[in-house]
C-alpha cells in the first residue's frame, strides 16, 4: 500500500513539473520579444533572413514546434533556401528548469531544401561569418544568451531536396523526393547511424544505411533501383551519352568526397551508352571493388556485356548474345596513372589474357592462342554479307595510343572470305606491326580460285582515317571465274588476263570494299569472248539498223565479215582509274580479226554496266588522221552492261561506215562467203551505191 501511495505520489510531482514546465515555456516563448530574438540570432548566424508563421509547444512530448519556418533565398525574388510545414523541436524537460534549451530530437515534416552547386563548391550559408568577423557572438537581443541545442536525433519526413549542379556540362538538376531519413548521434565526436530513402524526379529509389561523421567520413552502402542514368552523363565530358537506368548496391568508405574504398555490384538495364566511338546498347552487369583512394585505387573488377550490343565506330560491332566478358585487377603506379593486370578478355572464340597501361601513351600488351574466324564477320560491319574462316595467330601484339602505335606479328592460316556471290578470297602469311604502320609479310591471295601476288601496307595509323596501300598482280588469270565470284557476271566474259594495279582501301570501308577502292589498274584480256552480245557485235548491228539506204550491203557486209568469227576477240587492253565504285578509263580497245573499236568513259565496279563513248575501226585502218585522230567510225554511245551492252550510233556514223567500205576488199570477203558468182554481182552494186552516197550538210 505504502508503494502505491508512494507512487501516485510520484506521478503526482511529474505531472505538477510537465506542467509547470509547459507553462514556464510557454512564457519563455509567447510574445515578439522571443521572436525578435530567434529572428535576429538566426540572421547573424546564417546571413539569411528567418521567418516562421508561430510558435507552439506540445506536452507530451514536450516539444516546440515551429510552424511554416523558411529561411531566404540569396535575393527577395529567389525561392526561400528552405522551408518545411513544420519543424518539432523534442526538448529535454529537466534544463527547463534552469532556463535553457535543450533539444533532443528534431524532427522537420515537409520540407524543401534548395541548394547550388559551382565550380568554387555548395552555396552555402556561411555560419556565424559576421561573429567570426568581429570576434563577438552572435546577437541575442535584451533577454541573453540564445539558448544551446544539442540533438541527439534528426528525423526528416516528406522532405524535397533539390540541387542544381551549375559545375556540371551541361548543368543539371537533381531532385530528391519523399526523402525520408534518421540520423542518430550520442555525441558530437561519435559517428552519426543514418537510414535514409528517397526517389529520383529522373527516376528511380535509392536507399541508404550506415554511418557518417561530421567531419565528413562516411561508411554506407546504398542500395539502387531502377535509377535513371541520363542525368549522369552530364559528368562524363562532351560528346558522352548515356540512357536507361541501373540497380545494384554501392559501398562506400572513407571521406564522402573521396572515399577509400568503393565497391559495387550493378546491373545496367536498356543501357545506351556513348563515349566517343565507343557505344553499348542492351544490358551490362558490373562488379567492382576498389581500394586506396584516388591516385592509389587497387582491386578487382568483372563486366559481362555478353547481352549488350558493343561498338567501335564503324570498325567494330558485336551484335546481342555474342560472348563478351572482361575481369583483371586494377593497379595504380607511383605517379597516380591507373593500370590494369591480369586481363582476362573473351569475345567469341578469342580468349585472351593482357596487360593495360594509361597515362599520356596508353600501352595495351595481348596474348592470345590461335582462334577460328568463323562467325567473326557479323562483328565487322565492312564484312556484312560475307562468311569467314580459317584461323589467325597473335604473336606479341602490343597496341599504343596517342600517338597510334602497333607492334607484333597476326598469322593468316588460310584465312577465309566468301562474298554473297559465292567468291572467296583465301589469305595466307603475315601482317606485321611496326609502330605506325602495319605491312604484309609472304602475303598470298587466292581469288575465286585465282592466285594473286599481293603487298599490303596499312598507313599511317594516327591518321584520322588510315588506308591500306596495295600492289596487285595477277598473270594468266581466268576472267570468267574472277567475274563469277566478285561480280555474278560468269558468262560476261571470258579470256586469260594480266593485271597489275597500285590501289587504296581505307580501313574502315563502310561496308562497301567496292566503293571504297581507289588507284589505278592496268589490265590485259587475251584470246577471249563473250557468251552474251559483244561491244564490237553490238556497234555493228546498230550501225545496220541507221543506215537504211545500204541496208541490203550492210546486212551482207556483216554476214560475211562477222559470221564466221562468233563473238570472240583477240584482245581487251585499258588503263583504269578506280574511284567510289567506278573504273573510268581513256584507252579501252577490244580487237577482234577484222575490227577494233576504241572506247572511253565509266564501268561502274558492282555490275559491270556500261557508260562510254568510241570509235569503231576495220582491219588496215588504223592508221591517224593527219590532225593526229584515229581514223573510224564514231560510237555516240555505249550503255547497258559487259554482257549485254546497248550501242547508240548517229545517221552521219552510218554513212561513214558505209563510205569505209572498200568494194575491191568486200569482194574477197564476199566470195569466200557466198561463192563467184553472188559476190561479184553484190560488189558491183555495192561500188555504184557507195559512189552515189553522200554525207547530208547539217
Amino acid at each position: 500500500m505504502k508503494r502505491l501511495v508512494g507512487a501516485a505520489l510520484l506521478l503526482a510531482v511529474l505531472a505538477a513539473l510537465a506542467l509547470g514546465a509547459a507553462l514556464l515555456l510557454n512564457r519563455v516563448i509567447a510574445g515578439d520579444a522571443v521572436r525578435t530574438r530567434i529572428e535576429s540570432a538566426a540572421e547573424a548566424a546564417l546571413g539569411r533572413a528567418l521567418r516562421y508563421q508561430r510558435l507552439d509547444f506540445g506536452l507530451l512530448p514536450p516539444s516546440l514546434v515551429v510552424v511554416a519556418p523558411a529561411i531566404a533565398g540569396t535575393t527577395p525574388e529567389a525561392p526561400p533556401l528552405a522551408q518545411a510545414r513544420r519543424v518539432s523541436l523534442r526538448v529535454a524537460l529537466l534544463p527547463l528548469l534552469a532556463r535553457k534549451l535543450v533539444i533532443d530530437g528534431l524532427v522537420v515534416d515537409g520540407a524543401t531544401l534548395r541548394l547550388r552547386r559551382t565550380a568554387a563548391g555548395l552555396e552555402l550559408p556561411q555560419l556565424a561569418e559576421r561573429s567570426r568577423a568581429t570576434g563577438s557572438a552572435p546577437a541575442t537581443g535584451a533577454a541573453g544568451e540564445l539558448p544551446p541545442l544539442a540533438v541527439r536525433v534528426l528525423s526528416l519526413r516528406h522532405t524535397t531536396l533539390i540541387l542544381e549542379d551549375a559545375a556540371a556540362r551541361p548543368p543539371v538538376i537533381w531532385e530528391l523526393r519523399e526523402l525520408r531519413a534518421k540520423l542518430r548521434g550520442e555525441s558530437l565526436e561519435a559517428p552519426l547511424r543514418i537510414e535514409a530513402s528517397f526517389g529520383l524526379a529522373s527516376g528511380g529509389r535509392v536507399t541508404a544505411h550506415g554511418t557518417a561523421t561530421l567531419a565528413g567520413e562516411v561508411d554506407l552502402e546504398l542500395a539502387l533501383e531502377e535509377v535513371a542514368l541520363a542525368p549522369v552523363a552530364s559528368y562524363l565530358g562532351d560528346g558522352a551519352r548515356l540512357a536507361g537506368t541501373v540497380s545494384g548496391t554501392l559501398e562506400l568508405e572513407g571521406p564522402a568526397r573521396s572515399p577509400s574504398r568503393v565497391a559495387a555490384r550493378l546491373a545496367l538495364r536498356d543501357a545506351d551508352v556513348r563515349f566517343d566511338e565507343i557505344a553499348l546498347r542492351g544490358p551490362l552487369r558490373l562488379e567492382v571493388d576498389l581500394a586506396g583512394g584516388p591516385g592509389a585505387s587497387s582491386g578487382r573488377f568483372d563486366i559481362d556485356a555478353t547481352d549488350a550490343e558493343l561498338v567501335y565506330g564503324g570498325a567494330f560491332r558485336k551484335p546481342e548474345g555474342t560472348s563478351a566478358t572482361v575481369s583483371g585487377r586494377i593497379v595504380s603506379g607511383p605517379d597516380g596513372v591507373l593500370g590494369f593486370d591480369d586481363l582476362k578478355l573473351r569475345v567469341r572464340d578469342l580468349d585472351a589474357t593482357a596487360e593495360l597501361r594509361t597515362g599520356r601513351r596508353m600501352r595495351m600488351d595481348v596474348r592470345a592462342p590461335p582462334f577460328d574466324l568463323a562467325g567473326w564477320e557479323a562483328l565487322v560491319p565492312a564484312l556484312a554479307g560475307w562468311q569467314l574462316g580459317g584461323r589467325v595467330a597473335p604473336d606479341g601484339l602490343a597496341l599504343e595510343r596517342a600517338p597510334t602505335g602497333l607492334h607484333g606479328r597476326l598469322g593468316l592460316d588460310g584465312v577465309q572470305a566468301t562474298n554473297p556471290r559465292g567468291g572467296t578470297l583465301v589469305l595466307r602469311g603475315a601482317l606485321v606491326g611496326e609502330g605506325p604502320r602495319v605491312r604484309s609479310q609472304g602475303l598470298e591471295v587466292v581469288a575465286a580460285d585465282q592466285p594473286f601476288r599481293l603487298e599490303a601496307e596499312l598507313e599511317d595509323l594516327d591518321a584520322p582515317a588510315p588506308r591500306w596501300r596495295l600492289h596487285l598482280d595477277g598473270r594468266d588469270v581466268d576472267v570468267s571465274r574472277l567475274l563469277d565470284g566478285f561480280a555474278g557476271k560468269r558468262d560476261a566474259l571470258h579470256g586469260r588476263l594480266d593485271i597489275t594495279g597500285d590501289l587504296r582501301l581505307p580501313l574502315d570501308t563502310g561496308g562497301d570494299p567496292l566503293a571504297s577502292l581507289t588507284g589505278r589498274v592496268r589490265l590485259e584480256i587475251r584470246d577471249g569472248w563473250t557468251s552474251g552480245r559483244s561491244v564490237l557485235k553490238t556497234s555493228l548491228d546498230a550501225l545496220v539498223a541507221v543506215a537504211q539506204p545500204l541496208n541490203l550491203l550492210t546486212r551482207g557486209f556483216h554476214t560475211a565479215s562477222h559470221g564466221g568469227s562468233g563473238d570472240r576477240f583477240e584482245s581487251v587492253t585499258g588503263t583504269f582509274d578506280v574511284a567510289e565504285g567506278i573504273a573510268r578509263t581513256d584507252d579501252l580497245r577490244i580487237v577482234e580479226r577484222e575490227h577494233s573499236i576504241d572506247l572511253s568513259g565509266t564501268l561502274r565496279l558492282a555490275d559491270l554496266a556500261l557508260d562510254m563513248r568510241g570509235r569503231l575501226s576495220f582491219a588496215g585502218a588504223d592508221a591517224a588522221e593527219p590532225g593526229g585522230e584515229r581514223r573510224g567510225i564514231p560510237i555516240a554511245h555505249v550503255r547497258g552492261t559487259l554482257g549485254n551492252p546497248d550501242v547508240e550510233v548517229t545517221r552521219e556514223a552510218a554513212r561513214s561506215f558505209a563510205a569505209a567500205l572498200n568494194p575491191g576488199k568486200l569482194a574477197a570477203k564476199l566470195e569466200r562467203a557466198l561463192g563467184p558468182a553472188a559476190a561479184r554481182d553484190l560488189a558491183d552494186g555495192l561500188g555504184g551505191l557507195l559512189r552515189r552516197a553522200k554525207p547530208e550538210r547539217r
